[in-house]
């Protein structure tokens, strides 16, 4: 369905058309009378709802979902014909992911006293049910059932007779219905009954009969409708209200003499659907049935309705088109709406009352006299939606009167509906969605002062943006000096929003003057970055003193040591080029600044176009810091000069490893001569570009390259084997020829990384690529040669729980997470970046056919132990369109196997792999790698999972990983980035599907997290990974600490939010960790990217750990991985290390320049590690000594064995206490010997015994005390394991 936007103005109500129908004696007249009708929107109604007040007043709501001004719409009819629109809220209940969605997603009824109250399901996360109700005259917003049970279907609303409401739904698995109730002190309570499983999706209704029971009736999958009554002791009597093959799309009703009517479709079969019927209770508590209507053939009955009054029973229904019945008719596909009246005296009598109709509901003024029916018509396009007033006396309907339906206007009144409600989310998307500038002025003033100092930020930065816009605003605010302090909100959105929403009001110029002057100051990125925006856009205004002050302390501030601040600085003056002042002091930094400076000023300079000389940064090289050297060679790596070559060499001499390495890269980019070129076709038609080498055009670049290429070939004698390794790679890049003599030399080096890339490189020199490859049946011979490794057995079901007491039994205890602790003290958790290793990256494109890419994003590594060597699987060849293979000894130095099954090009050897003979292209077994070395069937000891571009996910199968089985489709993608892994310890998946999602202002990629069982499974849409304002608040920041990797001019401040691009997963003794790509967005969908952590029990509720510390970071300017890091599916643990395995790139992901299509991009597999459990940690620092108690525990080992790391003068304690926590003689504090030093496996002894009673039945807490420690783990077992 495709969605537009729809304008802000509608047809007005009228008469449009006039129909006089013939039922039996009398005859109706309708009125049409437009509510949402132009022919193209489509609204994609599913129901809409009717309610009638004590006094005769109608309400009645429809789904609105298309376009900007989504909500939910509430209509008013009336005693007297009038008709005016309003909104529930400004939150629409179409699209709730992973599931259809039947029935009605809303219900109204009013109470006795005439108070109208809603029922709805949540769109989206967290999904349950909202409930809004009147208190004191205001409406106000209860929401329940979050994560708990599923509004996505039917649901139902009734009010009990002390006026408590109830509401029906589905649960979320929709096995049954949950049924809510409201407690008098406001909570909500459910029940789940037996007696309420097995039903029909979305197909059931409630009534609360005169005796105050609660009736649910409903349609069972198979066999007649029912009636489960609750009684007054709770318990439930369920009878069969007619015998029917099958039934489907019941509606129930309560007449005013309390009897209970019934409506709905029968037949013999799902495909026989044709006949209408209305059952009642009887005056004896039986039920009566009777066909009230019967469709033809070729037809079905859908969807019903039924109202109820002493004179008159009526039903409307849809005649659906087919004979099979469906849930949905949309668009054109709907049939007609027919009204059936029945009467005690009469046969039922039906007329067509609508030609091209669906999905109807009804209500009856209470003098039956007139029926207002709801029709969704369908046109090409999806539906619109109207109301017939239809007069059931045989007269004409009475005049109507009605506003036209101002989608903007009604969706505005949803907003201020939500700014009432009491509940913050609520307050949130209303503050959010509102337009201010429709109110009249003082309502916007009154809004203006009840939120500018609201605790909520996404509220004050909403207010903020609707205050800036506004100048009468603004000057009221600055009159009463509350302005000035929003530049010092603790949330840097807020500050943000004010001035780059700023009105261009002459009569505020001077306000946003000040403002400007104020903000340049800060030393927050957000903040410097506004005002640099601002001052962009006003290049009229004047460059007074003050504004020079503030240029000249953003120079002083690019040496700062702080790179998020000298980044911002960098930044920010980049945006300020076009003032005079900026460019002085830029020049005047590079020639006379501290040595930190100038390397900075120099890349503003460059990256503006300014020229400047090399030569006043060679004593910055020479004698700077590490960063200041490193950003040197990342500037001279871009600028590709000759002038920049003996600044490379001296770096190339530096006792920095990390300044050798990215020397080596700036000199590779320099020596490079190459030109963008198409060398493939994306499925969708367009060219893929790769750079391939050329001949230098001029003698200058013909001397520059020269000399890049002579410093190359000196590297290659270095010390530093990463460097002579490195120097391999590039000059094999390069088709340096004439040093090959010198390479040859290597392939007998002493460091097995060297030989491997003098090899490759020798290899493609020579344009003999099969050298470059090892043989796979040799490589199988030689596997009692390579060393034994073990993988360790972090793989384990979560630890249960039993009445609150954590069966520990042997399972290893993290503290990632608080699931096992009880009081904490003195001690905070530390999150702990993985350490990169020092080769990397460890593994790079090197040979033709992977065209300058390789990476193991969506990929995988393991560790095969039958083997005995490391396996990867990662993508190469141009935009990543293919998929290589490769092996190690050490997981360091990698080597690529020739696997070929069919050529490549002119290639008759590779690595790339395929299936059914031909290489995989696009559709790439190799992604999402799951290996079972016990599967029952061969076939599946390797299984694939991969996007493909019909939009549905992959399966390959394949028995040693390198031949694989043709693709099946195994179920609907949601995006083309996924994460599958096993979880061995319950056998079955966990599965990360990318989805584009609608949250604070922007479409974000997201991610959503669940479990399979099997791989085309059901499943429910689950969001934790979704990026929302906290994360936004970052953003400057992370563009600034990426500042020299990112491109210039796309920085648009009105644009940065950020996303998730990726999630890499592993479930880990219990407990499921994983790091996610946090894509800081800054413009034109570029900006950096790296990882935070998030931690599981049940892949449902997920946990931050230590934001926004990550877990991977970018390196710096200069570094090889300075733009973006993607982790690969998940990670591995081997001899008691985490090996995490990484795209690293020294660019942002951007859309408009892609990786490796200029010179100097770098792009590889990196290696980053931590120790075993070394995730998080408690930590204890300072002079004071930290606690912490765990909760009861039932243990089943001998020892404690702790995994801890005490630094300096640091020691841990432990006690152990019972239940009660009281202190056990004989394993107290003072008896306990204090563990230093660091290991994985220290073992806690105490003075009088090192032993712990065993046995899962007896409850202990254990508290540790600690001074100068880092503690990842405890558990009980035996020492030696």
């Amino acid at each position: 369905m495709t969605w537009q936007r729809f304008s802000v103005a509608v047809l007005s109500v009228v008469c449009v058309q006039t129909t006089i129908i013939d039922l039996q004696a009398q005859k109706i007249q309708t009125r049409r009378v437009n509510v949402q009708v132009d022919g193209g929107r489509p609204l994609a109604g599913e129901r809409s709802c009717f309610a009638v007040s004590p006094t005769g007043k109608i309400a009645f709501t429809w789904t609105l979902a298309a376009g900007e001004f989504d909500c939910k719409p509430l209509g008013i009819v009336s005693t007297d014909g009038r008709i005016t629109y309003s909104a529930i809220d400004s939150e629409t209940t179409w699209n709730v992911e992973g599931w259809g969605s039947f029935g009605h997603p809303s219900d109204i009824v009013y109470d006795h006293q005439g108070h109208l109250h809603v029922a709805t399901r949540f769109h989206g996360q967290p999904y349950g049910i909202d409930y809004w109700h009147q208190v004191d005259g205001r409406w106000r917003l209860e929401t329940f059932g979050q994560d708990v049970t599923f509004g996505g279907n039917n649901v139902a609303l009734e009010l009990l007779s002390d006026g408590r409401p109830i509401v029906v739904c589905m649960t979320r698995d929709r096995t049954r219905l949950a049924v809510w109730q409201r407690t008098d002190d406001g909570q909500w309570n459910a029940e789940r009954p037996a007696e309420l499983q097995g039903i029909a999706p979305g197909h059931f209704d409630i009534a609360v009969s005169g005796d105050g029971l609660l009736k649910v009736v409903s349609c069972p999958q198979n066999g007649g409708p029912r009636c489960a009554t609750r009684n007054a002791a709770g318990t439930w009597n369920v009878v069969t209200i007619s015998k029917v093959g099958v039934c489907r799309n019941i509606s129930a009703t309560l007449a005013t003499d309390a009897q209970l009517h019934v409506t709905f479709a029968a037949g013999e079969s799902g495909s026989s659907i044709k006949n209408l019927h209305h059952a009642r209770i009887t005056a004896d508590g039986t039920w009566t049935s009777r066909i009230a209507a019967t469709t033809l053939a070729n037809l079905h009955v859908g969807r019903t309705g039924i109202a109820v009054t002493p004179t008159r029973t009526a039903i409307v229904w849809e005649r659906g088109t087919g004979s099979v019945a469906v849930s949905k008719d949309y668009g054109s596909a709907v049939g007609s709406v027919q009204l059936t009246l029945l009467d005690s005296e009469n046969e039922p009598a039906t007329q067509t009352v609508a030609d091209s109709g669906g999905r109807p509901s009804i209500a009856l003024t209470p003098d039956g006299r007139t029926a207002w029916v709801g029709v969704y018509s369908g046109n090409q396009n999806g539906d619109d939606f109207y109301l017939l007033n239809c007069n059931l006396a045989g007269k004409s309907p009475d005049p109507i009167q009605a506003t036209a339906f101002d989608a903007q206007a009604v969706f505005a009144t949803g907003c201020l509906r939500d700014l009432d409600s009491g509940n913050n989310l609520a307050m949130r998307r209303g503050m959010q969605r509102l337009d201010m500038s429709r109110l009249p002025a003082e309502q916007r003033h009154q809004l203006v002062n009840r939120f500018l100092d609201t605790p909520d930020a996404t509220i004050r930065t909403a207010i903020v943006r609707e205050l800036a816009k506004d100048p009468v605003a603004l000057r009221r605010v600055a009159n009463s000096g509350k302005l000035q302090p929003i530049l010092d909100d603790p949330d840097r959105l807020v500050r943000k929003t004010l001035l780059t929403h700023l009105s261009d009001d002459a009569s505020v110029t001077e306000i946003g003057q000040s403002l400007v002057i104020a903000g340049l100051s800060s030393s927050d990125a957000m903040t410097r970055l506004s005002c640099a925006e601002v001052l962009r856009e006003h290049s009229d205004w004047p460059v007074t003193p003050a504004v020079e002050l503030a240029v000249n302390s953003l120079v002083a501030d690019l040496g700062h040591s702080n790179v998020v601040r000298s980044g911002s600085a960098g930044m920010t003056l980049e945006r300020l080029v076009h003032l005079e002042p900026v460019v002085t002091a830029l020049r005047a930094a590079l020639t006379e600044g501290q040595m930190e400076q100038r390397a900075n000023a120099a890349l503003v300079l460059w990256r503006t176009q300014q020229p400047f000389e090399v030569k006043h940064l060679t004593e910055s090289m020479r004698s700077g810091t590490e960063t200041t050297r490193l950003a040197i060679c990342g500037l001279l790596g871009q600028m590709r000069s000759r002038e920049g070559i003996p600044l490379l060499k001296l770096a190339l001499d530096s006792t920095i490893p990390t300044v050798r390495a990215a020397a080596v890269y700036a000199l590779r980019s320099t020596a490079h001569v190459a030109d963008l070129k198409p060398v493939a076709k994306h499925p969708k038609g367009f060219d893929l570009l790769a750079l391939r080498n050329t001949t230098p055009i001029t003698e200058s670049a013909r001397k520059t390259q020269l000399t890049a290429i002579a410093i190359l070939k000196m590297a290659l004698h270095h010390t530093d084997a990463n460097i002579r390794q490195k120097a391999c790679d590039a000059l094999g890049r390069i088709k340096a020829k004439e040093t090959l003599g010198v390479i040859s030399r290597l392939t007998d080096d002493e460091d097995p990384g060297v030989r491997i890339a003098a090899t490759t490189a020798i290899s493609v020199l020579n344009e003999s690529t099969d050298d470059s490859l090892v043989d796979q049946t040799e490589w199988l011979k030689t596997v009692s040669t390579r060393r034994i490794r073990t993988l360790n057995p972090v793989y384990r079901a979560p630890t249960g729980l039993k009445d609150r007491v954590i069966v520990a039994d042997t399972d290893k205890q993290l503290f990632i997470d608080d699931f096992v602790i009880d009081k904490m003290s003195g001690l905070k958790r530390r999150l702990h970046a993985f350490k990169k290793h020092k080769r990397n990256p460890v593994f790079q494109a090197q040979v033709p056919w992977e065209e300058g890419w390789a990476d193991p994003f969506m990929s995988t590594v393991i560790y095969d132990e039958e083997q005995r060597c490391f396996r990867m699987w990662y993508r190469c060849g141009p935009r990543h369109s293919l998929k290589g293979y490769a092996v190690s000894e050490d997981g360091v130095h990698w080597r690529r196997p020739n696997i070929a099954a069919a050529p490549w090009h002119e290639f008759q050897k590779h690595n790339l792999l395929g299936f059914d003979g031909q290489i995989g292209i696009w559709k790439k077994p190799g992604n999402n790698v799951q290996y079972n070395p016990d599967a029952e069937d061969p076939e599946d000891r390797f299984l694939s999972f991969f996007y493909q571009h019909d939009k549905t996910y992959g399966v390959s199968r394949s028995i040693d990983g390198v031949t694989w089985s043709h693709p099946q489709a195994m179920r609907p993608a949601y995006g083309d980035v996924v994460s599958l892994i096993t979880d061995p310890g319950l056998d079955r998946y966990l599965f990360f599907p990318k989805y584009m999602r609608n949250h604070d202002g922007f479409s974000r990629r997201s991610f959503a997290a669940t479990t399979l069982n099997r791989l085309n499974d059901p499943m429910t849409a689950r969001f934790p990974f979704l990026a929302g304002h906290r994360e936004d608040t970052l953003v400057g920041d992370d563009a600034c600490r990426a500042f020299g990797s990112l491109l210039p001019d796309v920085t648009q401040l009105n644009q940065f939010h950020s996303e998730i691009y990726s999630v890499t997963a592993i479930p880990y003794e219990g407990v499921f960790v994983a790091l996610y790509d946090l894509w800081s967005v800054i413009g034109n969908r570029e900006g950096p990217l790296d990882m935070p952590m998030k931690v599981s029990r049940d892949m449902k509720t997920w946990t931050d750990v230590d934001f926004p510390r990550r877990a991977l970071s970018i390196g710096r300017f200069g570094e090889w991985d300075s733009g973006m890091v993607y982790g690969a599916n998940t990670m591995l643990v081997v001899d008691d290390e985490i090996r995490l395995y990484y795209l690293g790139a020294n660019m942002g992901h951007c859309t408009k320049v892609l990786p490796m299509t200029r010179t100097y991009h770098t792009l590889g597999v990196g290696l980053a590690t931590l120790r075993l459990d070394g995730f998080a940690s408690l930590q204890a620092s300072g002079e004071l000594a930290g606690t912490v108690t765990t909760r009861p525990l039932q243990i089943g080992g001998n020892d404690l064995i702790v995994n801890a790391d005490c630094r300096a003068d640091g020691w841990l304690k432990a006690e152990r206490l019972d239940a009660s926590g009281n202190v056990l003689p004989g394993f107290s504090l003072a008896d306990c010997r204090p563990v230093r030093g660091d290991s994985l496996r220290h073992k806690i002894t105490w003075r009088g015994t090192n032993i712990l009673p065993t046995g899962l039945t007896e409850t202990i807490r254990i508290r540790f005390t600690m001074k100068n420690v880092d503690l990842y783990s405890f558990r009980f077992g035996d020492g030696n394991q």
